[in-house]
C-alpha cells in the first residue's frame, strides 16, 4: 500500500540523455533514434530515493519485434521503480530502422 507522508514533499530529478534499449529487433537490422533524439526522464519521489537513483537504474525500452526497415514513431516503455514516479519527456520516440 502506498502511504503519503505530508512531512516530506516530493522532489524531482531530471535525467538527461537516457539510453533506450531496442528490444526484439531483427538481427539483420540496426535501429537508432531519428535525428539523434534523446529521451530525458523526470523522476518524482522522496529525496532519499532520488539520491540513490542513477540513469543506469531505469530501463527505457522500445519493442521492435516485427518491424521492417523504415521510420517509425514508437511508444517508449519505462520500467517502474517502487516509490518513484518516472515521466519521460515524450511518450514516443522517432526511430529509424536500417538494414
Amino acid at each position: 500500500s502506498f502511504t503519503y507522508d505530508r512531512g516530506t514533499p516530493a522532489e524531482t530529478k531530471v535525467l538527461e540523455d537516457v539510453s533506450v534499449d531496442f528490444k526484439n529487433l531483427n538481427s539483420n537490422y540496426n535501429a537508432e533514434p531519428l535525428n539523434d533524439e534523446k529521451v530525458s526522464l523526470t523522476l518524482k519521489g522522496s529525496i532519499e530515493k532520488l539520491n540513490k537513483i542513477s540513469a543506469d537504474d531505469i530501463k527505457v525500452s522500445i519493442d521492435l519485434s516485427g518491424y521492417e526497415p523504415g521510420e517509425y514513431e514508437l511508444p517508449i516503455s519505462v520500467e517502474s521503480i517502487t516509490g518513484i514516479v518516472v515521466e519521460p519527456n515524450s511518450s514516443k520516440l522517432n526511430v529509424t530502422i536500417t538494414e
